[in-house]
């Protein structure tokens, strides 16, 4: 047998296992054009993780043209590393893509300097494979200048509003998960919902559609409130602020929903000022899950009923299809939805 902690060939595994080397590589490279039995694959695929086997980067890209690197590109403001929830992207794009056998650089707008010179010569100038770009939110421009060059490229589409340049966008489904928050509603007695946002996005829009399946008393000229923070880190105190000046309007309503985590527990803030309980008197609902993200801990954060767009989801799916691209395996143009859910905490 092999000892585990020597570095081991492609061969070495193939000849403890009995079977060709191009048996190996084939099945540690998912091809779809070979076949073999699961019980040899599963044996295979053992091997290779007792082993700790990589295959060597550049043999592989002698034989592929290819440098089993990917780039990803986020935005100038909301969604780069400023962004908290954005990390759950970026470990979900780079664990996938390292499970697939390839390496991930990570691009701010921000850093870079937005869709400058310097940011056309990044894009240009090689050393990925293909892009993951955040082109829902700010920057079409940089995936359209991908998709004119032929580089492979994925977006992550925040907005719905993608003029789906790449071949293959990802974006939330909410509706399911605002079906069962109005639902909750309902099964507590709520008769008239209200919202609080800071834009008109793809949960906004998702809101005000499914409010129509219900019977629920919300007229969106009515029962939106606004809060005018384009800044994360500000969008609590912000919220608490606008609430307080419309706290007489807001006695009147049995439930919110919130576009952020920041913005209920803004709420939350405010309506305890006022000796309001949130979830007895005044049902409060946030969207992205903020609690199970460690690095919100400082922020004292309260317990929220939340929706869950699983953005770890969206970057491993998106690295899946990237790679796809590059294999020339996916190059019909194609929305990709991923299922969010709520998370009810009464």
């Amino acid at each position: 047998m092999l000892q585990t902690k020597a570095k081991v060939s492609l061969k070495q595994i193939a000849q403890e296992l009995g079977v060709h080397h191009s048996t190996v590589s084939r099945v540690r490279n998912q091809s779809k054009s070979f076949s073999v039995s699961d019980e040899m694959r599963k044996k295979i695929i053992q091997a290779c993780e007792k082993h700790n086997y990589t295959p060597r980067t550049s043999a592989c890209s002698l034989r592929s043209g290819k440098v089993f690197s990917l780039g990803l590109i986020l935005g100038a403001e909301s969604y780069d590393w400023g962004d908290l929830h954005s990390g759950y992207l970026i470990s979900g794009f780079m664990d996938r893509a390292a499970e697939l056998g390839y390496n991930t650089s990570v691009f701010s707008l921000k850093q870079i300097g937005g869709l400058s010179e310097k940011m056309r010569n990044v894009i240009l100038g090689g050393g990925v494979d293909g892009y993951a770009v955040g082109c829902g939110i700010l920057d079409p421009e940089s995936s359209a200048l991908l998709v004119r060059n032929g580089i492979p490229s994925v977006e992550f589409d925040f907005r719905a509003d993608s003029s789906l340049a790449s071949s293959v966008c990802v974006r939330t489904d909410c509706t399911d998960a605002f079906r069962e928050l109005f639902r909750r509603f309902t099964d507590n007695g709520v008769k008239r919902i209200g919202m609080l946002c800071n834009e008109k996005e793809l949960r906004y829009k998702t809101f005000i559609k499914t409010t129509a399946e219900f019977e629920l008393d919300f007229k969106e000229s009515r029962d939106v409130i606004y809060v005018d923070c384009d800044c994360a880190v500000n969008e609590r105190l912000m919220a608490a602020e606008i609430v307080r000046r419309n706290i007489e309007k807001i006695k009147k309503i049995g439930a919110f929903f919130c576009s952020s985590d920041l913005l209920a527990m803004g709420m939350m803030d405010a309506l305890e000022t006022f000796g309001i309980s949130a979830g007895k008197d005044i049902i409060v609902a946030g969207y992205n899950n903020t609690e199970c993200n460690p690095a919100y801990k400082p922020l004292r954060i309260p317990y929220v009923t939340t929706i869950d767009p699983h953005y770890g989801k969206w970057g491993g799916i998106a690295a899946e299809e990237l790679i796809r691209q590059i294999d020339g395996e996916n190059d019909v143009r194609r929305v990709v939805l991923v299922k969010s859910e709520l998370i009810w905490r009464s």
